[in-house]
């Protein structure tokens, strides 16, 4: 059950950390000389790949709708594209076969891509 908690938080804190940085980089509306108020932001979209059986895959999107709804003065969208496996995740994306703008993987698969640089 830990293992999973941290995985979701691993998940949500890169979430967190993408749709601060496409935010950064979205094109705003320029501020009128009379408004005092910061010019609105443009919406943002962000895909998450995920894997795993149905209720993992069922519990991604939960968290994906409720950060869809956490900050009031950005309009953020986070549509889960899902994989039965891991292979087929990472056959998917060697494919580039959409590409998510964030994926879940492995522990192991991250270490793996850390020794092979």
């Amino acid at each position: 059950m830990v293992r999973r908690s941290r995985r979701w938080l691993a998940a949500l804190a890169l979430l967190s950390a993408s749709a601060v940085t496409a935010c950064r980089w979205c094109p705003a509306a320029a501020p009128s000389p009379s408004s005092s108020s910061p010019p609105p932001l443009a919406p943002v979209t962000l895909t998450l790949g995920v894997f795993g059986p149905d209720d993992e895959v069922t519990s991604f999107r939960r968290i994906a709708e409720e950060f869809s709804q956490v900050e009031p003065t950005v309009e953020t969208t986070v549509e889960v594209v899902s994989r039965p496996t891991r292979n087929a995740a990472l056959r998917a994306y060697r494919l580039r076969q959409p590409l998510p703008d964030v994926f879940l993987v492995s522990r192991g698969d991250a270490a793996g891509s850390r020794s092979a640089s």
